[in-house]
């Protein structure tokens, strides 16, 4: 895992298409097929979904992890997380370098961005998943899980997983944050 900052994030994303507006959050050039959907609630299922999430991205090529927010208070959450990069070597702070590049998807690199997954739900941050050369993300963050492809294929496995779940298929983010 490599750490980009905002401006070199930016280049790494422009050359699909993808834009960082001015709040942070990515632009996709293309509207294509999306499953929007509730988390789990518990440690154990948002354990196994962020494995899932990471498998099913698992792709040939680099994929980024682009922070968008996340929380300064309670601090807690935010000093383990840059404690986690600086085991990586990364020993500046997410605002300097927002953009987590993962240029070959290793068993270890596998880990680490299944973790990186897992603490983006647990923290209740957000972020975005893009893998390069392929129509693929997802986007984690405010109690709601969107996930795109170009590939059917691949919309139909994701479908399965959330089926897995038991996860709600929603259309509007406030369906995520009911608990019926």
């Amino acid at each position: 895992m490599k750490c980009f900052t905002y401006d070199e994030s930016e280049r790494w994303l422009a050359s699909m298409g993808v834009r960082i507006d001015g709040n942070r959050n990515l632009l996709f050039p293309n509207e294509q097929e999306k499953i929007m959907t509730n988390m789990p609630k518990g440690a154990s299922a948002l354990k196994r979904l962020s494995a899932d999430l990471a498998h099913w991205f698992a792709c040939d090529s680099s994929c980024m992890v682009w922070f968008s927010n996340w929380d300064t208070e309670p601090r807690h959450p935010l000093v383990l997380f840059e404690k986690m990069r600086m085991g990586c070597g990364e020993p500046r702070h997410i605002i300097d370098a927002p953009g987590h590049l993962f240029e070959e998807l290793t068993e270890e690199e596998n880990a680490l961005l299944t973790g990186v997954i897992f603490l983006i739900m647990v923290f209740n941050w957000e972020g975005y998943i893009v893998c390069q050369n392929r129509h693929e993300f997802i986007y984690l963050g405010d109690e709601h899980i969107v996930i795109s492809s170009a590939d059917s294929e691949k919309m139909r496995e994701i479908l399965g997983t959330v089926t897995s779940f038991k996860l709600k298929v929603i259309t509007d983010i406030r369906q995520a944050w009911t608990s019926e």
